[in-house]
């Protein structure tokens, strides 16, 4: 059921595949391991949530609030996060192959070592954004704002900006 409540909650593998969840509030909850895959999560809020080891592939969290939110080692294979905040957020060694980050806000994030090969990242606010060692080959980058991001040891081959 769409705009859900479960600020706080300990959720961790629990199994949300294919629900619709958009507007839900995971404010703060503990969702490690748990599965979204194909999820509708438009504009739910994940701020300060534990997401370790969870499994967001094909997930849709457009518009969603992740700031804060610790999503590592996480799978997002072809997730939809386009106008997403994830301000803060921990995505260190996620897979994030053919994510979407378009109109995204991923300023002071943590993406060192994750692999976004084939992402996109059109439009999106990179300011202070950690990098280091994340594979960013054939990433759509096209107007992106990397000001003060970290890209050392980046693989940006083919990386259009």
């Amino acid at each position: 059921m769409a705009g859900e409540y479960y600020v706080g909650a300990h959720l961790e593998h629990t199994d949300f595949g294919g629900r619709d969840l958009s507007g839900a509030n995971f404010y703060g909850a503990r969702l490690g391991g748990c599965n979204f895959t194909e999820c509708t999560l438009v504009g739910a809020n994940f701020t300060g949530a534990d997401c370790t080891n969870a499994n967001f592939t094909r997930a849709n969290l457009a518009g969603a609030t992740l700031y804060g939110a610790d999503m590592s080692p996480l799978s997002a294979t072809d997730a939809n996060f386009a106008g997403a905040n994830c301000t803060g957020a921990d995505f260190h060694e996620a897979d994030l192959r053919q994510a979407r980050f378009e109109g995204a806000n991923l300023r002071g994030a943590d993406f060192h070592q994750v692999n976004m090969q084939r992402g996109v990242m059109r439009n999106a606010t990179c300011r202070g954004t950690d990098l280091r060692n994340a594979d960013l080959s054939n990433v759509d980058a096209t107007d992106a704002n990397f000001q003060g991001a970290n890209l050392s040891g980046a693989n940006t081959n083919a990386m259009r900006r």
